[in-house]
């Protein structure tokens, strides 16, 4: 979190695993005030509790996320230890957007988080400009 906020990004939360996540996505149309969805997620692939492949999955393919697409589409950018052949494809699989391999640089990664932060706010502009 301190890296990512050293790259001017402020408003950052964290989970302890990927059940805490969920929790946290699924609870934030009940905050008051409103607390507006995450425009990156990153999402380490080895936590306890649930891990970020089926956290991934989850949030892609079962309810409430899987009907909402403020929570649905949101980019997951995987974060893992584990640079062997097929962890990439996992990651896709499960329905992840992109994938970090660490160690990681800090422009790497401010890289990635731009990218995807970019690509979502359009979506989400092009999304607004329909209704």
């Amino acid at each position: 979190m301190k890296t990512i906020r050293k790259l001017g990004f402020t408003n950052v939360t964290a989970a302890n695993d990927g059940r805490q996540a969920l929790d946290y996505l699924g609870n934030l149309k009940t905050t008051v005030p409103r607390t507006p969805p995450p425009i990156v997620i990153l999402m380490d692939v080895q936590m306890p509790v649930m891990d970020g492949y089926e956290a991934t999955y989850q949030l892609r393919h079962e309810e409430p996320f899987a009907s909402d697409e403020d929570l649905r589409d949101i980019p997951v950018i995987a974060l893992t230890a584990s640079a062997i052949q097929g962890d990439r494809e996992k990651c896709y699989a499960k329905g992840m957007s992109d994938y970090l391999s660490k160690p990681f640089s800090t422009e790497h990664l401010d890289r990635m988080i731009v990218k995807w932060a970019v690509r979502r706010r359009r979506e989400i502009e092009m999304r607004s400009m329909k209704t």
